[in-house]
């Protein structure tokens, strides 16, 4: 009987620090030739709290260095609840650096803290930029593309809606939706 807990706490307090790079190539059917081999690094539900200190998020932090890539986007939840260490997390996120700068949308946690503003003020003193209902046009070699977010996304149609009202968005299919969500990507019509 006690075997379901012992791996439920090995889980919970070794293998969540067992942290790991994953490269993945993405074949995009027409993709223009100045977007092949793009390097995009994403962060996601970082959680910085009690079960996830600074130090440890500074390690992931230092492994993204050696990837050197064109953006990086942070896709949420960079804490669990109101006062964890916010200023921590932006902190060493500031670290990460790309060709294109550090982009990111917020996440539910963020909003249920009360700290979505907040997160993006701090994040802009930082140089991280955190998209909120807006879109951010990107440039590589002769091709554009753009960003969108949206702070969080409870249904899917909703970072569809920013993607379509975003001013100055492209004509042309070099689009992507940032979300906290994984419903936007098998929600949303194609090209977004």
């Amino acid at each position: 009987m006690a075997a379901p807990f012992v791996v439920m706490g090995y889980g919970a307090m070794v293998e969540r620090l067992d942290f790991q790079v994953r490269e993945l190539d993405v074949p995009l059917p027409g993709l223009p030739l100045d977007l092949d081999g793009l390097r995009i690094l994403q962060l996601s539900d970082i959680h910085l709290s009690a079960f996830l200190h600074e130090s440890d998020l500074a390690r992931v932090i230092d492994m993204a260095l050696d990837l050197h890539p064109h953006v990086a986007v942070v896709t949420g939840d960079l804490i669990s609840s109101r006062g964890d260490p916010l200023d921590a997390c932006i902190r060493q996120l500031a670290r990460v650096k790309s060709d294109a700068g550090t982009f990111g949308c917020m996440g539910n946690h963020e909003h249920y803290a009360g700290v979505e503003r907040y997160t993006a003020e701090a994040g802009a003193r930082a140089g991280i930029r955190f998209l909120r209902g807006e879109a951010q046009t990107l440039r590589f070699g002769n091709s554009v593309s753009t960003w969108l977010a949206w702070t969080i996304n409870p249904w899917p149609t909703e970072a569809t809606i920013c993607a379509e009202r975003a001013p100055g968005r492209p004509r042309r299919r070099e689009r992507a939706a940032l979300a906290q969500s994984r419903r936007v990507s098998r929600g949303g019509p194609a090209g977004i």
